[in-house]
């Protein structure tokens, strides 16, 4: 179940300056979708993950640790189609040539990315996880 007026906490986290610019293990997509997903149903699919990395090295080593995003939003939410996805879903998508991850807002895929900040793109989900 979603919280109430979560679509109101997502556009909190939307125009949070501090999405403007990447940082990693503060400013990251991983954790932006799992704030997202609080602000949306409560639950916090990177619970564990927080404050444990400020790397790229210290990234993997809690991918390793913990498993992929994937596995995280596996351990939290519903596996779905991604045909079955709509407004405030997770998903996995191809990025530039990279696996990543966003959430889906408007038709499109919102996400973090290191060079440009927010952006809401047209992206082809790969997996999709039903928050709530």
């Amino acid at each position: 179940m979603r919280v109430q007026n979560w679509q109101t906490q997502f556009v909190q986290i939307l125009q949070n300056p501090n999405y403007k610019q990447w940082q990693r293990g503060k400013f990251d997509c991983a954790l932006f979708v799992a704030d997202c997903c609080k602000a949306i149903s409560g639950k916090d699919p990177a619970e564990e993950y927080r404050r444990t990395y400020d790397s790229e090295l210290g990234a993997k080593k809690a991918l390793l640790k913990f498993g992929s995003y994937a596995d995280a939003l596996s351990r939290h939410f519903e596996e779905i189609k991604p045909s079955e996805a709509q407004r405030g879903d997770a998903v996995t998508f191809d990025f530039n040539g990279a696996l990543s991850i966003g959430v889906l807002w408007a038709g499109k895929v919102v996400t973090l990315t290191e060079d440009q900040g927010l952006v809401l793109i047209n992206a082809k989900a790969e997996r999709a996880w039903r928050v709530e």
